[in-house]
Formats: structure tokens, sequence, C-alpha cells
């Protein structure tokens, strides 16, 4: 998936929260940032190659930025991005590391994938910003773990308190008896003083 931005303030907030520490990530993500345009012929046939690359690196953030949209002319010119259309800045850790220029020609897609492997973790299977990440994860959680697919195998209990007693709902840990046998007493000598040895009369 690719996002829309048309602001150097945009740019600059994505590029600061990606490089935050993830799970599988702690150094961040890669961000790909492309200037390109929604008229300029170079630009559409370089737009279906980028698509391609961002379905390809799932665990990318993929940003867009045409020279028509509102506020674009500041951002072009604070990025110091020239006439060569489409431009593409890859940013890692908050820092720009690579411009790739080429529009749409094959070895600038290279460059990019060989930019996006040298930053990002070739093992990783972080799948945050693709279209099918939210709808893998619901199949995963509807799914549910098989035994062993957890982490419980892998987990520690030495540093768990352990106790032979069972908890059971209604009796305390410092008494004999519980709640519910306190109040079965109660109730028994409440009638004995009440009615004493009474007994129901019985008709012959």
């Amino acid at each position: 998936m690719i996002r829309e931005f048309s602001t150097f303030e945009q740019l600059k907030e994505i590029v600061e929260l990606a490089s935050k520490a993830l799970p599988q990530r702690p150094d961040g993500v890669v961000v790909v940032a492309a200037y390109t345009s929604a008229t300029r012929s170079e630009c559409a046939a370089a737009a279906p190659g980028l698509e391609r690359l961002a379905r390809a690196n799932p665990d990318t953030v993929f940003l867009r930025c045409c020279e028509e949209y509102q506020g674009a002319e500041v951002l072009f010119g604070r990025a110091v991005v020239g006439g060569s259309l489409p431009t593409y800045d890859v940013f890692y850790g908050g820092n720009r590391v690579a411009r790739v220029e080429g529009g749409a020609a094959a070895s600038a897609y290279e460059e990019l994938q060989k930019q996006i492997k040298m930053h990002g973790m070739l093992v990783s299977k972080l799948d945050l910003f693709s279209e099918d990440a939210a709808s893998t994860a619901a199949g995963k959680a509807a799914q549910g773990l098989k035994w062993g697919d957890g982490t419980v195998n892998k987990a520690s209990f030495s540093k768990t308190p352990r106790t032979t007693n069972m908890f059971i709902p209604g009796y305390d840990w410092d008494q004999d008896k519980g709640f519910f046998d306190a109040a079965a007493d109660k109730f028994g000598e409440d009638f004995e003083s009440k009615y004493g040895d009474w007994v129901p009369e019985i008709d012959d």
C-alpha cells in the first residue's frame, strides 16, 4: 500500500514514527518517499513499478507526493527535488540514507530494492502496511494457535511462586471452614434457638 502525503511536516512525522523500535525491527522500518507527478507521462509509466515494489515489501512504508498536490511545491523545495521526476528518497533510522532518480527505468527499482534490503531486516516477516495485513491477522486469530505454536514451551517458571494449595471459591486460606460453612452453621444455630425441640403435629 502506498500512502499519499503533501507537506514536509507530514513526511517528517512519518519518518520519525518509522524510526521507533518495533518487536521485530529494533531500529524501526524503512521509508520510501516518491516525488512524482499525476500528469507527466514518465511518472505514469513508473507508477505500476512502484506499486509492485510496495506489495513485495510489506514491512516498508511507501509514500507518494505528486507535484500537483497542494503544498507540494514547498515540499519539493525543502527536499531539494529537481526537475527529474519521479525521484525517490529512502529513509532509515530517522535519516535519509539514499536518493534514487531514473523514472521508470528498471535500474531505479533495482536500486530501491537494494536499499530496502540493505537497511531492513532480511529475515523479517513483519507485515504492518500491506492491504492484506489486517485480514491476515484476523484469520490467524480466528484459527487460533495449535499446541506448541505459542511461546509457553519457552517460558521460565523458576521465578514464579509455587504452592500445593488449591483455591476454592468460598474457602478462606487461614480458616478451616469457608464462608458457606459458616453461613450453614449460623442458620442451624438460629433455628435451634428459635424453635428448640419443636416437632410438627401429625394427625393419626
